[in-house]
């Protein structure tokens, strides 16, 4: 087994993926071939109701390799791709207030449906960036995936009271793989390729359309439920992903975080969060760095703030040690990487 699927299998995705992708299959080819469904069946873990990364990444080659010729995969991907199909996660988008509210929720309890993206928010003036990273490397999926996970930001439309601003872009870094007209008209949203990052961008006002299924009480409920999954699931993940979003959240709501706030978001021990660092090579302060550049990234890419500026909203007292951490960490100067950007 290469390093690559030792790393997916160690990845853990909803049951339903897997299901969506054998009512996709078994549309397209019918029930005559019943390969795909018993190999699904087979190796799903029933009793967490999780599935891995190989397997998602052998659902979706499987999905590309009988897609028709002439239809746009991701078109024909997401018509079999309800927002319910992401169970709780969905349920809770659908029920609540406002889109806004949708948004923060997604970006609260997203690593529990897609571990193999990170998401995060940054608002640029009069609009919101939604960004998403790729984390591992799926192979020749890569690009499909990707589209995938942005794409699915656009379901919550359907149940809006009404439309988001005619603004709302969709931006990929790889090429289409397919006409960019059948995205714009399958998607009825604008789309730019090669573009520099993974975005769904949409006017800030759009934030606070009502949803036509809001439910107070079902999403009070429905949270408690991903709530306790987090917290059940929190095992299964490398402490230091989940100490960088901790540190990564707090960077957006411009607040200062410690030790202490940070071991008991995890209900740790300082003593025993060190250790556990220290385990996958690394310690709190070298996370802090670490998430102080990576979103300054997004800033460098997304605002027009000097450089100066980013150095101080992110935490570093300089520019100085800002630009000698930011290079040391990306091999280049946060000027270098703004200008390789544009």
């Amino acid at each position: 087994m290469t390093k690559q699927d030792r790393t997916l299998k160690n990845l853990s995705f909803p049951a339903q993926s897997l299901e969506i992708e054998d009512s996709i299959l078994n549309a397209l080819q019918g029930d005559a071939d019943q390969h795909n469904k018993k190999h699904s069946a087979d190796e799903l873990n029933f009793f967490e109701q999780t599935i891995d990364g190989k397997q998602f990444q052998h659902a979706l080659t499987s999905f590309l390799t009988i897609c028709p010729p002439e239809q746009l995969p991701i078109a024909l991907f997401m018509k079999h791709f309800p927002l319910t199909s992401n169970g709780s996660f969905g349920m809770l988008m659908l029920t609540s207030a406002t889109f806004g509210e949708a948004i923060q929720d997604s970006l609260v309890y997203f690593p529990l449906v897609m571990p193999a993206f990170s998401r995060s928010r940054i608002d640029v003036g009069d609009q919101v960036h939604l960004v998403y990273k790729r984390l591992y490397d799926f192979g020749t999926v890569n690009d499909f995936l990707t589209e995938a996970v942005v794409l699915t930001a656009l379901k919550i439309r359907l149940f809006m009271s009404k439309p988001v601003s005619h603004s709302a872009t969709i931006h990929l870094c790889h090429a289409p793989m397919g006409e960019l007209e059948a995205y714009e008209e399958a998607f009825h949203c604008k789309f730019v390729f090669n573009s520099k990052q993974n975005k769904f961008v949409f006017a800030r006002k759009d934030l606070d359309i009502p949803l036509l299924t809001a439910s107070s009480v079902s999403h009070a409920l429905i949270r408690a439920q991903l709530q306790e999954q987090s917290r059940m699931r929190s095992d299964l993940q490398p402490i230091t992903l989940q100490v960088k979003r901790l540190l990564q959240q707090a960077l957006k709501d411009n607040q200062v975080i410690d030790a202490i706030r940070v071991s008991h978001a995890l209900l740790l021990s300082q003593r025993t969060l060190s250790r556990r660092l220290q385990a996958e090579g690394t310690t709190l302060s070298q996370l802090k760095v670490e998430a102080s550049v990576e979103y300054s990234q997004l800033l460098l890419l997304e605002s027009n703030k000097a450089i100066t500026e980013i150095a101080r909203r992110v935490g570093f007292t300089d520019v100085t040690s800002f630009t000698r951490a930011f290079k040391r960490l990306t091999g280049k100067t946060p000027s270098q990487f703004k200008t390789g950007h544009i």
